[in-house]
Formats: C-alpha cells, structure tokens, sequence
C-alpha cells in the first residue's frame, strides 16, 4: 500500500470511528504497538508529533521510526469501544495474545488483569480471537 493510500484510509477511518484499541506496525520487522484512547485523531497525531520530533517516549518504537522511516509504519483503529474499561482490559488482552503468538511488541507496561473483574471477559475475549482470526486470513 503506498503512503498516500494509507494516508487517506486513516483520514477516513478517524473520521468514523473515535473510541477504542489501536495499532501502530512496524511494516519493516512486525513489532505493534497497542494503545486505546477516546479520540484517535487527536492520540495519532500526538504519536506523529512525538516520532517527528525524536520524542515519543517509547524508546524502541522512537528508534526504529528513525530506522525505518514514517512510511514503515502503519496505524489502525481495532476495536472501537466506547467503555474506558473496556479499552483497558482489550488492550491488555491484546498485549498478552500477542506476546503469546511470539510477536513482537513495542508496549513496555503491561496493565494487571486483575482490575477487571466486573467486565463480560469471554466476550471480549472472544473479540480478541476474531481479530486474530481475520488477521491469519
């Protein structure tokens, strides 16, 4: 996909959706970063800034934007969600799912599963499984 065509996607995809679990890939050596915000626009673009200016304060990710270049990687909505609760425990999930598929990834804290003990937990598992699905195919 050439950067103008993802450029015009995320545009697109930012205007829809708000709230939720994102990504950003590293399309040179498949390391993700996960996150969740209330407002992609605004968290994709203090990413941005942050790599652009040498100051994001993932360290890894920083260094390897410098590597790749912005073109390398690429920012998705996953999971949009309106529950502030629901953003943490998918992004927790989605963390652990990861590691344990052996990908590598760029998040350095990893939230405690324990905090969230009131949510419907198969479900949002089982969300987790469908995009693992859907990426394998």
């Amino acid at each position: 996909m050439k950067k103008r065509e993802c450029i015009s996607e995320l545009e697109e995809m930012m205007f829809i959706i708000g709230e939720g679990i994102y990504s950003i890939e590293c399309l040179e050596n498949n390391k993700i970063y996960f996150g969740n915000t209330n407002d992609f626009r605004s968290r994709y673009q203090k990413h941005l800034w942050c790599l652009r200016n040498n100051e994001h304060p993932n360290k890894e990710l920083q260094k390897d934007y410098l590597i790749y270049g912005e073109e390398s990687f690429r920012y998705r909505m996953l999971i949009p969600t309106t529950s502030k609760q629901d953003r943490h425990y998918l992004e927790w999930l989605l963390i652990d799912k990861t590691i344990q598929e052996g990908v590598g990834i760029y998040n350095v804290r990893v939230p405690i599963k324990d905090k969230y003990t009131g949510l419907n937990i198969a479900l949002l598992e089982e969300i987790i499984e469908a995009i693992y699905l859907e990426e394998a195919a």
